[in-house]
């Protein structure tokens, strides 16, 4: 809105002496994209992931994404987000956070991160949905079976006990 006042006018009779314009917004909320990088890590690699969320173009209002974790790992036990939001900046096109990876010593196979946006504001969700790799690092467990005793004669009336050892 702009309004617009006269000064002093001189040799003339005054009118109205203000004037207000509104000027009204074309542009349709910006698009609002995920990215996460890279697409895989080694669980004791000491790297983390980057999430950025970016806009196609910039805008005059902050635009919040609140992040939604799901995938087989477990965040605070596999993985540690920095934020569960992401605020982008008036004017800014992009911000970033951090997922941590946590090395634990215990055998669980690769597992993924899956973050989807929830509800965005102030921009409309493109193309979002990302997966990241936990790569495991421990080896899977070996299991030996013992059979105590190693032979019996089928008529022992004995018994035999199998144990499995890690």
């Amino acid at each position: 809105t702009i309004v617009i006042n006269a000064g002093a006018v001189t040799n003339v009779t005054s009118g109205a002496t203000a004037q207000t314009v509104v000027i009204t917004d074309n542009e349709i909320q910006p698009i609002v994209t995920l990215s996460a990088t890279p697409a895989s890590l080694a669980e004791n690699s000491g790297s983390n992931y980057s999430v950025k969320a970016t806009l196609n173009y910039a805008s005059t209002q902050t635009i919040t994404v609140p992040l939604v974790y799901t995938g087989t790992a477990a965040d605070g036990n596999d993985y540690t987000s920095s934020n569960t939001t992401i605020t982008i900046n008036p004017l800014a096109t992009s911000a970033t956070i951090t997922i941590s990876i946590n090395d634990e010593l215990v055998y669980e196979g690769n597992e993924t991160i899956v973050i989807n946006p929830g509800v965005i504001t102030n921009a409309t969700n493109g193309v979002t949905t990302q997966a990241v790799v936990i790569t495991d690092n421990e080896s899977a467990p070996v299991v030996t079976l013992v059979a105590t005793p190693a032979s019996l004669a089928e008529n022992s009336g004995s018994s035999f006990t199998i144990r499995a050892i890690l």
